[in-house]
């Protein structure tokens, strides 16, 4: 095997580890958050928009300021020795204490809750951080704008098959038949979340072996190796909004994690009213990953490439939007007609959970496939056909804090909503109406920086 077959190979290797991880730790943090630990998925919006927001915020700065003063493989490591401590000491140390502050007062429902953000919190910085800024970031160093047409779409597929490997492993672990092979590892739900627990921590290990060769292989000296900043981390949000293209790039991502997390809430409650049983539940979701990860993989093989390569930039980007308009809008027409589905068809009120259910997994699923092939894709193919600076300040910038702005703004929104409708399901009209809103609005971005791009080929710069 040639050299840059190991570096494709390794480079494929990693998106897959941390994205099964990833999607195992998905289904893990809104089972524990809407199920386990708390009763409702109306805490998602606090856990966001008090937990995650800062959090992002607070670990761009200290990235940036690492990767100013240690080499980004350093940072790579030490951030996934930090990720398996916390989540070994989780496991062992915390969760078999909580059984007991479920039986309290007051005061201990509020530290479970805080217990509770602070693994939500963890497991959403675990993609960001470890695949977006630092494993792209590096390899976004490395390499050519011909050579990213050829390997983004091979990584995109790892974080296809990531996600449909992680819905089988998650089903299995959450079976009742296995459970009782691993008796040893606790019982019931605490064995599943134990066994889940190692798998996330044996990936990420592994992750970083890949990375370790990986950076052997390639000659750090590369011609593509952007110069290490040296300017503060204000600055360089400062130079972002100074770039139009960084601009649209930046809402484009606000966007997408706006008008996803609107309707992400409401589905989550709805399957909590299908499945009250935190194992059920996390079973469910792990199916769910299952037919998504297919559903990446056919769109990898077949819609990506013939959009990215035939259609272009704009069209690629602007699939994922347009999928979300369609299917979203199904799913709040149905969640708001209640009425309609009662008198006029007949349906009783578990038909009519069944259908949401339904549409809500159809969202899911389709959404999701899209995001993980084609607008990953087309964004971090953006992203290398931007000058030197731009590449590097908006990338840690953007994948940094952008996507926790747009999930924190939602949460802002979903919190005001509920409050104002008195119960999540009841703020579903006000909710739909932005989430469509805000789609329209991203539609328009993709159009717009589509035709910055263009501009740029134009005037012999960098392009698509």
């Amino acid at each position: 095997m040639n050299r840059f077959k190991k570096i494709l190979l390794l480079m494929f290797s990693i998106t897959l580890f941390l994205n099964v991880a990833f999607a195992m730790l998905r289904s893990l943090r809104n089972t524990l958050a809407v199920v386990d630990l708390g009763s409702s998925a109306a805490v998602i919006p606090y856990f966001e928009l008090f937990g995650a927001l800062p959090g992002s915020i607070l670990i761009t700065w200290m990235l940036s300021g690492l990767i100013d003063r240690c080499s980004i493989q350093r940072v790579y490591y030490g951030a996934m020795i930090a990720f398996a401590a916390f989540f070994l000491s989780f496991t062992f140390l915390l969760y078999p204490l909580l059984p007991a502050l479920k039986a309290g007062g007051e005061g201990a429902s509020f530290l479970l809750q805080g217990i509770s953000m602070g693994f939500y919190v963890v497991c959403e910085l675990w993609k960001p951080v470890l695949l977006s800024i630092l494993f792209f970031g590096f390899v976004m160093r490395r390499i050519s704008p011909e050579e990213a047409k050829k390997t983004y779409p091979l990584l995109m597929l790892g974080a296809s098959l990531g996600s449909a490997l992680a819905g089988p492993i998650v089903t299995v672990c959450t079976s009742g038949s296995f459970g009782d092979a691993l008796s040893y590892m606790g019982k019931g739900w605490s064995g599943s979340l134990t066994l889940m627990i190692m798998i996330i921590v044996l990936l990420g290990l592994l992750s970083a072996c890949c990375f370790f060769y990986l950076d052997r292989l390639m000659n750090p000296l590369s011609a593509r190796e952007i110069p290490e900043s040296q300017c503060r981390f204000l600055e360089k949000v400062s130079y972002c909004f100074q770039s139009r293209e960084l601009r649209l790039m930046g809402w484009i991502v606000i966007a997408d994690y706006i008008a996803y997390s609107l309707a992400e809430v409401l589905f989550l409650e709805v399957l909590k009213q299908k499945y009250p049983d935190p194992k059920d539940y996390c079973h469910y979701l792990g199916i769910l990953s299952t037919l998504s990860g297919a559903l990446t993989i056919a769109s990898a093989f077949l819609l990506a490439p013939t959009l990215l390569q035939r259609k272009g930039w704009t069209a690629a980007a602007l699939a994922t939007p347009v999928i979300l308009l369609l299917t979203e809008g199904a799913f709040f027409v149905f969640l708001r007609g209640r009425f309609f589905t009662e008198q006029w068809i007949g349906w009783s009120a578990d038909e009519w959970i069944q259908c949401l259910v339904v549409l809500g997994s159809l969202q899911y699923c389709l959404c999701r496939a899209a995001k993980y092939t084609l607008f990953d894709s087309s964004k971090e193919l953006a992203y290398v056909l931007l000058p030197a600076r731009e590449k590097r300040e908006g990338k840690l910038v953007i994948d940094g804090m952008c996507a926790r702005v747009g999930r924190g703004s939602a949460s802002f929104l979903s919190i005001g909503l509920i409050a104002l409708s008195g119960s999540v399901l009841g703020s579903a009209l006000p909710a739909g109406i932005l989430a469509i809103g805000v789609t329209c609005s991203w539609i328009t971005s993709v159009l717009r920086l589509g035709d910055r791009l263009e501009s740029t080929a134009a005037s012999g710069k960098e392009a698509v």
